[in-house]
């Protein structure tokens, strides 16, 4: 039998995008970016992003280098 471990896999990861305006005591105003702002833009509120790995410990590496990219 195969371990699956061993097996290439893909990660689907789901983004939620809510752009708010800054206010002048640094809070954030709580209504978002309307869906129509976001579309002036071509971006919604909701984006899919894949990873593959040859296996899942590659996989899950993958998604760990991705995440802390996108932190900065």
């Amino acid at each position: 039998m195969t371990n699956r471990a061993n097996l290439p896999h893909k990660a689907i990861i789901h983004i939620g995008i809510a752009v708010h305006e800054v206010l002048r005591n640094g809070d954030l105003d709580p209504v978002p970016a309307s869906e129509e702002e976001l579309a002036r833009y071509d971006i919604g509120r909701h984006a899919k992003m894949t990873v593959d790995g040859f296996n899942r410990a590659d996989c899950i590496k993958k998604i760990k280098e991705l995440l802390e990219k996108l932190d900065g």
